[in-house]
């Protein structure tokens, strides 16, 4: 019996060479099988969502519509907003958390309709800042929310950062009150 030769060396190295070939094309055409079957199942169920839309129940949605307008109607929108309301919010709240460091500014009224409403509610924004631990922020929060003195409020441009020398949070944010056209 001869030797391995540099012919049968080479052919060798074909044949283990061509083994692992087929090998990766192997494992690679059943990976992307598994991955087709997940996208066709994903593709199916968008399509159910699809033809779901499409044959909405118009008469439950105008149901629904007529619910939602007449939540909206519920909503108390005042023909005025005290600044001063507003500020003894902020003062109590900042006192009840034990907040001693906080500033409030008044925005100045604006216009704007809501979701596409042709009416344009007034806008009183008021930016408002409060420093204190994380416990006393969220006491703040919470009794801003609890005493809040209109219902159509909402709170935008949330800033919350930390002071890691002095341990201390410093909230900025936009409380905006919707009011009745002028």
């Amino acid at each position: 019996m001869k030797g391995l030769t540099g012919t049968r060396a080479i052919f060798l190295l074909i044949v283990v060479a061509l083994v692992v070939v087929i090998f990766y094309l192997g494992v690679t055409y059943f990976q992307d099988r598994g991955r087709e079957g997940t996208l066709e199942d994903e593709i199916a169920e968008v399509e159910v969502q699809i033809a779901q839309m499409a044959s909405g129940d118009i008469p439950a949605l105008q149901e629904q519509l007529a619910s939602l307008q007449a939540q909206l109607d519920e909503v108390h929108f005042p023909n005025y907003v005290y600044s001063t309301l507003i500020f003894a919010l902020i003062h109590n709240s900042a006192t009840t958390a034990g907040i001693e460091d906080y500033s409030f500014s008044e925005s100045g009224t604006t216009q704007k309709g809501v979701d596409g409403s042709d009416t344009e509610y007034q806008l009183h924004p008021f930016e408002v800042t409060a420093v204190g631990t994380l416990d006393e922020i969220f006491e703040f929060l919470g009794e801003m929310e609890d005493n809040m003195l209109y219902d159509a409020v909402i709170v935008q441009d949330v800033d919350l950062t930390y002071d890691s020398e002095t341990e201390i949070w410093e909230i900025t944010f936009e409380i905006v009150i919707f009011a009745q056209p002028s």
